[in-house]
């Protein structure tokens, strides 16, 4: 019997640790839990800046487009304007840049 009971004592002891253990595994994924929470938020937040900063620029070159398309139409008008003004027909492409048309005035 008392071979028995060695046994026994040193189940339970093992057993007794048991309790610990799964209250350390507990906290551990808890606390990695918790980072995990904290590194998904800071990505949402990026997400977020990156997106804001993609449409400001998408608004920002369709406002330039808009910018150089008025460009085009003032250089056109003038063009048109001094042509009449001169009786003399100039036609230059749209797509020259604006040094083509300042010497041709």
């Amino acid at each position: 019997e008392g071979r028995g009971t060695g046994a026994d004592a040193s189940t339970a002891a093992s057993l007794a640790g048991v309790p610990v253990a799964l209250r350390h595994l507990e906290q551990r994924l808890d606390a990695e839990r918790r980072q995990v929470d904290r590194q998904v938020q800071r990505l949402e937040r990026r997400i977020e800046e990156v997106a804001c900063a993609s449409a400001a620029g998408g608004r920002w070159a369709e406002l330039q487009g808009y910018v150089d398309g008025l460009a085009e139409t003032v250089q056109g008008l003038v063009r048109n304007s001094d042509a009449a003004t001169t009786g003399v027909a100039v036609t230059v492409p749209s797509s020259a840049p604006p040094d083509v048309t300042s010497s041709l005035e």
